[in-house]
């Protein structure tokens, strides 16, 4: 079995939505091999969906803005090297990189 980081998963896919809901696939997978009781079967839901797309988002923002995050989290605020400085970033409770930026004000 081939292993793959996530970054590279998230490249394997030529549109949003094919990642989405293959990585929605994988999540129930897991769901249903943790949980053999409660197992999801059927259409993918739009629970599913938006889940699949958070958790997307979420690595490609580590894979990305890895060092902006770690700023973020210790000492809330980034280094002034950084191109996000300017927007005025900020993580939000469910830990997810946001730009302020002029709107605001």
């Amino acid at each position: 079995m081939m292993q793959c980081s996530p970054a590279e998963f998230i490249s394997r896919f030529s549109t949003l939505s094919r990642l989405q809901r293959v990585a929605a696939y994988c999540l129930r997978f897991s769901h249903n091999a943790k949980n053999p009781l409660l197992r999801r079967t059927g259409y993918l839901s739009s629970t599913e969906l938006r889940d699949a797309l958070q958790a997307c988002i979420k690595i490609a923002q580590q894979e990305i803005y890895a060092q902006e995050i770690s700023d973020l989290s210790k000492k809330d605020q980034v280094l002034s090297e950084s191109q996000l400085q300017p927007l005025h970033p900020f993580l939000d409770k469910e830990g997810y990189l946001q730009v302020g930026g002029r709107l605001q004000h």
